[in-house]
C-alpha cells in the first residue's frame, strides 16, 4: 500500500507529509522512511483514512481500496 500511496502522492506533487501526520495510526512505525512524505501527505489531506487505527502500509492494496483513494483525490477536479 505504501508504494501505491507514494506513487500517487508523487504524481499529484504531494510530498510534504511528516511522521506527525501518521501519528493517528497504531502501525505508523511500519511506514518506510522513504514513504513517509507521500503517505503522510495523503493522510494529511484526507485522501487515505486507513482501517480504524491501522494504515497497513506493508499490505497489498486491493483494486477497491485503490479506487477509493483515486476517487478521493480526483473528485475535487470533477464538477
Amino acid at each position: 500500500r505504501q508504494e501505491a500511496f507514494t506513487v500517487l502522492a508523487r504524481a499529484f506533487k504531494m510530498t510534504d507529509g511528516t511522521v506527525d501526520d501518521l501519528s493517528g495510526f497504531a502501525d505508523n512505525n511500519l511506514v518506510a522512511g522513504w514513504a513517509v512524505p507521500g503517505v503522510g501527505a495523503l493522510v494529511k489531506n484526507g485522501y487515505v483514512k486507513g482501517d480504524g487505527n491501522l494504515l497497513a502500509p506493508e499490505d497489498n492494496i486491493t483494486r477497491a481500496q485503490f479506487a477509493v483513494v483515486m476517487d478521493n483525490m480526483i473528485k475535487q477536479y470533477i464538477t
